[in-house]
């Protein structure tokens, strides 16, 4: 996947959330404990809580490469500089221009970006990123096994009830393509299957750091 197609992981969501009615042909998607006393009817039953649609999840092998409270993939950090980032990954990123920000990588599959006001493909003088993100064939874990390529039911039992959760169908089924915790400033993503055709098949594809403070 390029890198035009792999940091619009970022900016795309599909369908409905956790907090929103959808439209059109879109399935209702609508926490089962939304539904107060007085708006109870037959229809209510055909509700979908989200969260079961996820099904059961099982976390791979720990590792010490993803750091979800520091927002770090092998020591490059939301909040960083560029300077900052090469010297905790141990080598320097290559950077380009992209719109306003400079699109920056380290290793095999670390993004980072960072304002480039003039566009030359540098981040501004002590610009920090204002989003990092892993995608294949980044292969880190956290220490209780969160990992790419893990069902979205994984991180919900690790992170918690998120904030959002984004959901598409496929067949006539639920699959999820997003989800955010607000707090750790923290997204899963997933909007291709393994034949990286784009249809989401429920495994997550990316981890995004993301916070516009930085911006």
């Amino acid at each position: 996947m390029g890198a035009y197609g792999a940091w619009m992981l970022l900016l795309t969501l599909l369908a409905c959330t956790v907090d929103e009615e959808p439209e059109g042909d879109s399935a209702p998607c609508q926490r089962a404990d939304d539904t107060g006393a007085e708006d109870s009817g037959p229809g209510d039953a055909e509700q979908v809580d989200p969260l079961d649609a996820l099904g059961a999840c099982a976390p791979g092998e720990p590792g010490d490469r993803l750091d979800i409270d520091g927002g770090c993939f092998d020591g490059v950090c939301l909040g960083q500089t560029l300077a900052q980032a090469d010297a905790a990954f141990g080598s320097p990123g290559f950077c380009l221009a992209f719109g306003t920000s400079a699109l920056c990588f380290w290793g095999d599959g670390i993004l980072g970006s960072a304002t480039d006001t003039d566009g030359d493909g540098n981040p501004d003088e002590g610009a920090r990123l204002w989003a990092v993100q892993a995608i294949d064939p980044w292969d880190g874990a956290d220490a209780a096994g969160l990992s790419l390529g893990l069902g979205f039911g994984c991180f919900v039992d690790g992170l918690g009830t998120p904030d959002s959760l984004t959901f598409t169908l496929v067949a006539g089924e639920l699959v999820a393509t997003a989800a955010t915790w607000t707090s750790l400033d923290f997204s899963v993503t997933d909007q291709q299957d393994l034949e990286y055709a784009f249809v989401p098949d429920g495994r997550v594809e990316a981890l995004v750091f993301q916070n516009a403070i930085y911006q």
